[in-house]
């Protein structure tokens, strides 16, 4: 109305679109790298021609509407890495609602390790080497079975098999936990060759002419070298030898090296 008096009545019509609610759900919002969660929309309202749009808070963006798995990762040693996950419904009407949640991954350490050897003979003494970096690591060594360390970084074990008996396969692995409380665990496999022992035994003095029966009493040895001591060598297991002194008044000296192979090249003197 105005001063004098005149009035003029204006009607306006009001749509007011449904309402839109942007919802979903994590299989779980805290775990260690690589981290794959189940993802399910709970959204309502939601009819436009693509009606949802992911972000997961690392570059990527998915549409869909059902429940699908994504894989987050954590490259990082000593962080945790924090992702927002967010998902954006639309209705027809161009209505839009946001729901966001933030998931949290923690790194895993790397139990990788390096050994100085992986065969050899016995008595082998093995060193394991890892490259330490991490969060407040716990250390798990496993040498054989029963045999375990708590030391950090690197270790040294020395393996025995004894002579006579089969080469045995030891596998040894190491577990890293940090304080997020994730785990890692590697393995390698060390093969120990037994023991082999040299040892014979002759008569230790006698006249010229002196033939000498050599009693060999090694253990584990399938091929033997003997050198007498007087430039003659015998690859016998049981040689004899006829040693000579020509002299009349000095008596002669001589080494003998018996030199002891196993099949797998282990060797003893």
């Amino acid at each position: 109305s105005n001063e004098w008096g005149c009035n003029q009545t204006f009607t306006g019509a009001l749509t007011l679109f449904p309402r839109i609610s942007a919802d979903f759900s994590l299989s779980d919002t805290l775990g260690c790298h690589p981290l794959e969660l189940t993802l399910t929309n709970q959204s309502t309202g939601a009819d436009a021609t693509i009606p949802y749009a992911w972000n997961y808070g690392n570059g990527t963006s998915f549409n869909a509407n059902e429940e699908h798995n994504r894989t987050f990762l954590n490259p990082l040693a000593d962080e945790q890495q924090i992702y927002t996950i967010e998902l954006t419904a639309t209705s027809v009407h161009g209505c839009t609602d946001v729901a966001t949640q933030n998931i949290y991954v923690s790194p895993r350490p790397q139990a990788f390790y390096e050994t100085s050897a992986t065969s050899g003979c016995a008595p082998l003494l093995v060193n394991f080497q890892h490259p330490a970096g991490g969060n407040e690591l716990t250390w798990l060594w496993t040498f054989e079975e029963g045999e375990t360390s708590h030391q950090e970084e690197n270790v040294s074990y020395e393996y025995f098999v004894p002579a006579g008996e089969e080469p045995q396969v030891y596998l040894t692995s190491l577990q890293l936990t940090n304080s997020w409380g994730c785990s890692h665990s590697h393995e390698q496999s060390i093969t120990v060759y037994p023991e082999i022992e040299a040892a014979f035994s002759n008569i230790e003095s006698g006249c010229h002419p002196l033939e000498v029966t050599f009693a060999n009493s090694s253990n584990g040895a399938s091929q033997w070298q003997w050198n007498f001591g007087n430039g003659s060598t015998s690859v016998e297991e049981n040689p004899e030898h006829t040693y000579y002194n020509p002299s009349h008044v000095s008596a002669d000296e001589f080494i003998v090296t018996l030199l002891a192979v196993s099949d797998w090249g282990c060797e003893a003197t």
